[in-house]
């Protein structure tokens, strides 16, 4: 899958399943509501659960979908660093749907990212 596919799968999944904070979401057999790295998950492995727990591992995954997310919260360019961002008690669906939003934009014009591009609260780091 292509980062512009990831991205959007993510949003549609959050969109359709619903979003949560402090869990990945991905351990149930029927999609349920999930962080965004649960949905990121999900969109890349939809019918297998040992897939799914095999990409949280490791925590410091910095594939370019997280490289892109992390540079427009300002935070470490990995899982992790998305994760808690998701999970700060300031972050709301709203931000998150943001943050996707300005990422497919991004994507989908194949343009340089630069840090901060989209204000989005990060205190948890």
């Amino acid at each position: 899958m292509t980062t512009l596919e990831i991205l959007q799968g993510s949003l549609d999944k959050l969109r359709r399943d619903g979003w949560a904070q402090d869990t990945f979401g991905i351990y149930a057999d029927n999609p349920c509501p999930t962080c965004l790295v649960g949905a990121i998950v999900w969109t890349l492995a939809p019918k297998s659960l040992i897939e799914r727990q095999e990409l949280l591992d490791p925590v410091d995954r910095d594939d370019d979908v997280y490289k892109l997310l992390g540079k427009l919260i300002g935070t470490t360019p990995a899982l992790m660093g998305v994760s808690c961002w998701n999970d700060n008690l300031t972050t709301t669906f709203a931000d998150v749907e943001a943050l996707l939003t300005a990422a497919i934009a991004i994507a989908e014009a194949a343009q340089p990212v630069t840090e901060q591009t989209v204000a989005v609260p990060c205190e948890a780091l």
